[in-house]
């Protein structure tokens, strides 16, 4: 299950996948330190400054950072996971597909306006000036409005287009999206601190604003499901995410009480906004069909149980993914956007240590749910919801090569280079709708899936060349994990290794 959260800022957990340009969809947090005020922040220096001798090596924040995304981000996923698991067994298999079909919407809306505020503000010299802050808040209050405005206008059409009749139904389309996209407004609001402090790579306090809200958007989803019963039970993940953005917007205040926010439309601040951002844009925009069609063609295809199945097997598959994702994203980019400029062969030597590392830490978590996809469904979730089983087993497989390209995300995209990943995002789409038609039309509802576990696999080229024009592609470590991940996963398979778990 996918719990709700402010479509402009964040993807629901377990929904995964906005990596669009590489940044700025999930967040997480290190460091004890306050973050300078706006006024004498340490914006990043000229290229011939000498170093602050006081100031923590950057090897130090980076592995204090990746220890704060990695103990917070692992916590809020064993919370999300326990989530789905309890819900699961309150509410229909339905009500998954429901909010599946409703999230891509409103994260669709979400990716259709990012001009890439959050990587401005964290990549940008200026990033720590009032007039930059207050200019790129303005901005994300005006399109978080205009976002709500468009969940309401695309209600209607969305119902009608997944074939919905009954518009009396309380949990319609008709009345879930706009209640949803309510989200878009309260996290416009948000304040600022929240980018400065992943400029500062201070992790710390992010992770727990992430757990605080996380808790009580969880605490009124169960308590919605419980007292309403199942059949409101879309309602409870609505209600759950409007908590989650209260709460959120209202503590991100608390990190910044040295700057209050106003209205600013400065011309040059917009101005430098919109350039970083308009390759960004270009990203996102074609993100959400890369990132988020398979929902929407298998909500077609499919019943709204058998997607509620899919939402719950791509939210175990993409758990480790994403939290390689966050800190990757979390982490090397900020790192790598302040090492600019070093020498290439320096660079590619400190990815590679990087990629090595957190590949050995993420792969085999997938490799066990490859191999024990079917016992996992069994002793997690209630006996219908089996067919997750297989989906589960084949997502996984696909994820390996999500985990190999995902362990340099946001490097380009840190190296200022906004361009490639918007080609990136733009192949991506192409192949997820390729894969998903011939596998649909060789091997139906099975060969649908099997097309969107391919999508990563076919992306690797295009990751490779997006590395190799800043002359950091480190192709060995690519292919050794790829072989042995081969490797361990047919064993596996091959040898029925999940029959130990499974009851005789």
């Amino acid at each position: 299950m996918e719990t709700p959260q402010p479509p402009s800022q964040e993807p629901a957990p377990g929904d995964s996948r906005p990596r669009a340009a590489g940044y700025l969809t999930q967040p997480h947090t290190p460091s004890d330190e306050e973050a300078p005020t706006v006024e004498t922040a340490d914006v990043a220096p000229p290229d011939d400054a000498q170093p602050d001798p006081a100031a923590p090596p950057m090897r130090k924040k980076a592995i204090g950072a990746g220890i704060w995304v990695l103990a917070g981000f692992g916590l809020s996923q064993f919370i999300r996971l326990v989530t789905n698991i309890i819900l699961a067994r309150i509410l229909f298999p339905e009500v998954f597909g429901t909010m599946a079909i409703v999230n891509v919407f409103m994260q669709g809306l979400a990716m259709f306006s990012d001009i890439g505020i959050g990587p401005s503000l964290v990549q940008s010299k200026r990033g720590e000036e009032t007039d930059f802050l207050n200019t790129a808040w303005s901005i994300q209050v005006v399109r978080g409005l205009c976002l709500w405005g468009a969940s309401i206008a695309l209600a209607w059409p969305i119902a009608v287009f997944y074939g919905e009749s009954d518009f009396a139904r309380p949990d319609s389309f008709l009345y879930i999206i706009p209640a949803m996209g309510f989200t878009a407004v309260l996290s416009g609001f948000e304040s600022t601190s929240i980018q400065r402090l992943y400029r500062h790579i201070k992790m710390g306090k992010l992770v727990g604003l992430e757990l605080i809200t996380q808790v009580f958007s969880v605490i009124i989803m169960i308590d919605w499901a419980v007292t309403f019963g199942p059949r409101t039970g879309a309602w409870a993940m609505v209600m759950g995410g409007l908590g989650r953005g209260v709460v959120r917007t209202a503590m991100s205040y608390l990190y910044m009480t040295e700057h209050k926010h106003r209205w600013c439309w400065s011309a040059d601040c917009r101005a430098e906004l919109f350039k970083f951002g308009r390759w960004v844009f270009g990203s996102t925009l074609i993100a959400f069909l890369a990132t988020r069609g398979d929902r929407m063609v298998l909500g077609k295809w499919l019943d709204l149980a058998h997607l509620g199945f899919y939402s719950i097997a791509l939210g175990l598959a993409s758990i480790t993914e994403d939290v390689l994702d966050r800190v990757a994203t979390r982490v090397l980019f900020p790192v790598f956007s302040r090492l600019q400029g070093q020498d290439a062969s320096s660079m590619r030597g400190k990815l590679m240590k990087a990629r090595a590392a957190l590949m050995l830490l993420f792969l085999p978590p997938l490799w066990v749910m490859a191999i024990f996809a079917d016992p996992i469904i069994h002793w997690l979730y209630k006996p219908e919801y089996a067919p997750a089983g297989a989906m589960l087993q084949i997502l996984s497989i696909g994820m390996v090569m999500g985990c190999v390209n995902n362990s340099a995300a946001g490097i380009p995209l840190a190296m200022g280079d906004s361009f490639r990943p918007m080609v990136g995002v733009a192949w991506r789409s192409v192949a997820l709708y390729l894969a998903m038609f011939v596998g649909g039309w060789l091997g139906g509802e099975r060969g649908l899936i099997i097309g969107v576990a391919s999508v990563e696999l076919l992306c690797w080229p295009i990751n490779s060349w997006m590395l190799a024009k800043h002359r950091i592609w480190t192709p060995g470590i690519e292919i050794l994990a790829i072989l042995v991940s081969a490797a361990v996963i047919w064993a596996g398979i091959h040898f029925h290794w999940e029959a130990m778990f499974l009851p005789r």
